[in-house]
């Protein structure tokens, strides 16, 4: 579709709503007067509805001058609990009977009164400045009945407070008495785990710490691995040094050679040393034995396990020491001294040493292991029954804590109901039907039936009153020309040719803009014919001013009157109606084209004619044709103003031999009559709209004055 100027672009939904809301004004006011009906009707006759209002201070009674309890400690939200059973059906129930409610008007033949009470009754938190609870709860309660509503409430609040009072009273002795229980239960487990842990700590063995805090066999453990480190190290040694020389003798070295590699090995006062060093090794672990048999005698007594078990690693030991002892004085003789035998039978002896040394070693570490994994486990066992003991004694603590402060704050506990406004202290407001809301009511229903009647009435014109309704024809819009009124029998042209008469006004900027579109889809054409499905419709003074706007853009234009039966151009542009299309009959094709007018610079005019018969036949000779080629050389743009489309066959013959159509609608034109008029044309380029104010055209057009 070509794009019209800015002006006539398709408004949006909204501002289309509006514009039918305005066509349609009168349906509009008949809606908003029926809506402001019916919201006096339902102020008038709806059933008015009073309500009264009351103020509740919820408090937690707390002991005071109790140790132990602090009284600015936060407190759980209790007025969310309060809130409920304020309306529970209990409180409800307490109230109705005890002040008769029944026998109120409000309640008078109401079946199932909690309900018509819950529905009349409104509870609601109030909060402070930063939107979080308060302890205040804000009361209502509507009737229809306004003598109702005071006592309604005030008994209610009077049903609360006494189920406050029969419900926390007693409440201290019975938590009393739970907390003896408890404290009574927790005392004999209390008693029975202290006994346990007695007993346990009579049978089990002492755990020795070291003095890194560790358990003594696992310390016991620790040196023992690194005295058998060094033994399996000289071990290593001596068993090198002894197989060294063993390969040496065998392989029947010199003996100046054997004497030099014992002299590297070690002297004879080496060996001595060794011995010794042997000798105290032994001497040491004796010692350590005997020191840690003291010890265990002395808790466990001769016959324990433990005891007996380092009674025989000590007899090895002594075992040992003793034969280190002797090796060490047979060594002393001087008698059939070999250097080279003694010192492979020191190396020998001092292997077997080590050797045996490190067997027992072995012994007694897994020895220690097996003791350091014992009392592992019963310090875990201990460890457990502590931390049960502790944990029981905790508890008990806690309780008869608790107990101490239930004692002092006995009868302190429940909540309170204090009442800040009393029902009706504000008075007894009618509530419904409200001024404010039936005025509200009222204009949104006119708002309602003024939009339902717009739109029904919209939805069953067929008129064309709208862009959407000219979208929907199928062709371009070209654009909307101004409804010129009515001509001023004045000599001359046509006061109505605005393009002639007011050049630079808003309605001659109207046909420029149909001028624009309309070249827009012209491309290389040259003859466009103008017609509307009835006459009136405004399509002559539409061809005139479209041709004098494209004259006035510098074409030669030529407007061609083919209205034979009613004529308008001649009118229009003040010329005689004769000579014209009737007369070239007459004539040759040549002759008949000089037969035009020239009436403005670039326009000019050919006339109907004068009437005479056969005019129907006209359009459909070969002198027509032969006419339109010659005005085809002639002319840059030929405008055929032609007859209404549905008075007669004219219009149909005219639009054959041009190149393309223009159909002028007015605004408010039946769309069955449009769309039977577009059935019958070929080639239309586009529709004009005739209406409208020219300022809603070019809301923003500014007229230039003349300098």
């Amino acid at each position: 579709m070509p794009t019209m100027n800015p002006s006539n672009a398709a408004p949006n939904l909204v501002q289309e709503w509006f514009a039918a809301l305005w066509r349609r004004k009168w349906l509009a006011v008949l809606g908003l007067i029926l809506g402001l009906g019916a919201g006096a009707a339902y102020y008038l006759l709806a059933t008015p509805q009073f309500s009264s209002s009351a103020q509740v201070l919820i408090l937690k009674k707390r002991p005071e001058g109790v140790p132990g309890l602090d009284s600015n400690a936060p407190s759980e939200d209790f007025v969310s609990t309060q809130l409920g059973i304020l309306k529970s059906p209990l409180v409800l129930e307490a109230a109705f009977k005890k002040y008769n409610f029944g026998e109120l008007p409000t309640f008078a033949g109401q079946p199932d009164f909690i309900k018509t009470f819950l529905e009349r009754l409104a509870v609601s938190r109030q909060k402070d400045t930063l939107g979080m609870g308060t302890n205040i709860l804000s009361l209502s309660f509507r009737s229809p009945h306004r003598d109702d509503c005071n006592p309604i409430l005030g008994g209610l609040l009077d049903a609360y407070r006494d189920y406050l009072e029969k419900t926390y009273k007693g409440t201290s002795d019975s938590v009393l008495t739970l907390l003896r229980q408890a404290r009574d239960e927790l005392g004999k487990d209390l008693a029975q785990k202290e006994s346990d842990y007695q007993k346990f700590r009579e049978t089990a063995p002492i755990a020795f710490k070291g003095k890194d805090g560790i358990n003594w066999h696992q310390e016991r453990v620790q040196n023992l691995e690194t005295k058998r480190s060094d033994v399996i190290k000289r071990q290593a040694e001596v068993d090198a040094q002894l197989q060294t020389l063993n390969a040496a003798i065998q392989e029947g070295k010199p003996r100046d050679s054997l004497l030099e590699l014992v002299a590297n090995f070690s002297s004879k006062p080496e060996l001595e040393s060794v011995r010794q060093s042997v000798a105290a090794r032994w001497q040491e672990q004796v010692l350590m034995l005997t020191l840690q048999r003291d010890k265990l005698l002395e808790s466990l007594g001769a016959k324990h396990p433990d005891v007996k078990a380092l009674d025989l690693n000590l007899l090895e030991a002594k075992r040992f020491l003793a034969q280190s002892g002797r090796s060490s004085e047979e060594g002393k003789s001087p008698a059939n001294f070999d250097p080279i035998k003694a010192r492979k039978d020191g190396l020998e002896q001092e292997l077997d040493y080590l050797k045996t040394s490190e067997t027992i070693l072995r012994k007694i570490v897994q020895q220690e292991k097996d003791e350091a994994r014992k009392i592992g486990q019963v310090e875990v066992q201990d460890e457990n029954l502590r931390n049960e003991k502790l944990r029981a004694q905790q508890l008990f603590d806690v309780v008869v804590k608790q107990l101490q402060d239930a004692g002092l704050a006995k009868g302190a506990g429940g909540f309170e109901a204090r009442v800040l406004a009393e029902p009706g202290s504000e008075g007894v407001r009618k509530v419904q039907p409200s001024a404010l809301m039936a005025g509200s009511l009222a204009v949104l229903a006119g708002l309602m039936f003024a939009g339902l009647f717009v739109t029904a009435r919209e939805a069953t014109d067929k008129r064309l009153t709208s862009p959407r309704d000219w979208q929907r024809l199928g062709v371009p819009l070209l654009g909307q020309a101004p409804r010129l009124g009515k001509a001023k029998k004045l000599p001359g042209i046509d006061t109505r040719l605005v393009m002639r008469h007011a050049p630079s006004g808003i309605q001659a900027e109207a046909f420029r803009g149909v001028r624009n579109a309309l070249l827009s889809v012209l491309g290389g054409k040259k003859i466009v014919l103008v017609t509307s499905p009835h006459q009136q419709d405004g399509k002559s003074l539409l061809a005139a001013n479209l041709g004098l706007a494209l004259a006035q853009s510098g074409r030669r234009v030529l407007l061609v009157d083919g209205n034979l039966r009613a004529p308008k151009l001649h009118e229009i542009l003040g010329v005689s109606r004769t000579p014209g299309l009737t007369e070239m009959q007459k004539r040759s094709a040549e002759s008949a084209s000089e037969i035009h007018l020239d009436v403005l610079p670039n326009l000019s005019l050919y006339p109907a004619g004068g009437s005479g018969t056969g005019v129907g036949d006209l359009f459909g000779s070969t002198m027509w044709q032969e006419l339109v080629l010659i005005w085809r050389d002639h002319y840059d743009m030929v405008i055929l103003d032609g007859p209404a489309v549905l008075a007669g066959s004219d219009a149909g013959a005219l639009a054959a031999q041009a190149d393309g159509v223009v159909l002028c609608v007015t605004q408010g034109c039946h769309r069955p009559d449009a769309e039977q008029a577009l059935a019958r044309l070929p080639g239309v380029l586009g529709l004009v709209v005739v209406g409208g104010s020219p300022r809603e055209l070019f809301p923003e057009f500014v007229h230039e004055k003349p300098r």
